[in-house]
């Protein structure tokens, strides 16, 4: 039983869009589509995501994350060593394994739409 260990349990099964259930969607794309799913159904103000393989480094993470979001709505890791330096850093893919965000509309739309494409590109 891990209800009391975790915030909240979210089976795919139970959130999967309507346009993909039923449908047969390579693993790679529903693992994704799960951790969107996961981060969109989050109940609170402000959210930090990790994937299941990440660990936080050291006790206090938290404040940390949440001090770098600051006023924005979303903080993002860089993928790439020496990304954040590059012209094109916002052109370039970002990690999704570790995602702090805020519960807006903005964010919201973000991970409707977000879903959608790989609805769409499946």
């Amino acid at each position: 039983e891990l209800s009391g260990f975790f915030d909240a349990i979210l089976r795919y099964e139970d959130h999967a869009p309507l346009a993909v259930r039923g449908k047969r969607i390579p693993l790679r794309a529903r693992a994704k589509m799960v951790k969107i799913v996961a981060m969109a159904a989050s109940p609170f103000a402000a959210t930090i995501f990790l994937d299941f393989d990440a660990r936080p480094c050291r006790s206090g993470f938290e404040e940390k994350l949440f001090a770098e979001l600051g006023s924005r709505e979303l903080a993002l890791t860089n993928k790439y060593a020496d990304q954040a330096s590059s012209a094109r850093h916002l052109d370039l893919e970002h990690n999704s394994a570790c995602m702090v965000f805020k519960d807006s509309r903005r964010t919201r739309r973000l991970f409707a739409t977000w879903l959608e494409a790989f609805v769409l590109l499946k």
